[in-house]
């Protein structure tokens, strides 16, 4: 530590400013705290009606507890259609079958681990290259 920063002082730099992401800074439009990356297993009974936390800062996820004044947020009414274990969505981004998980959270993963989702992505194109050389070539 003390040799990168003698380093620094002589060659006359200064660290870089630690990267944000564009919803941290970008104020416009408010994003929603993922509680977590998952959905929620939760048992429910049908025509129970459960408040879902669309903010993500409460304390009993997926269900709201008020933490969201003072917020954009308002929580999300859902009745069950039928007894048993349903997918409540954990990162709170997703779209059409909100509460429901709908599998975005892979995608909110991809933003929060950016190299090793592009390390992936590169290594799966590999092998498919590789693999679909052999099948065409003659």
């Amino acid at each position: 530590m003390a040799l990168q920063r003698a380093i620094y002082r002589t060659a006359g730099l200064r660290r870089a400013a630690p990267l944000r992401r564009w919803n941290e800074w970008f104020p416009y439009e408010p994003t929603p705290v993922s509680a977590q990356l998952g959905p929620y297993a939760v048992e429910m009974q049908q025509n129970q009606k459960q408040m879902w936390c669309s903010c993500g800062k409460s304390q009993t996820q997926p269900w709201c507890d008020g933490s969201h004044k003072g917020t954009h947020f308002k929580p999300v009414a859902y009745f069950p259609r039928w007894d048993g274990v349903h997918l409540m969505c954990g990162c709170k981004f997703s779209g059409k079958f909100r509460p429901r998980c709908d599998g975005t959270h892979y995608l909110v993963m991809m933003d929060k681990h950016t190299y090793a989702a592009g390390g992936v992505l590169f290594g799966l194109c590999f092998v498919f290259g590789f693999v679909a050389t052999f099948i065409f070539h003659p």
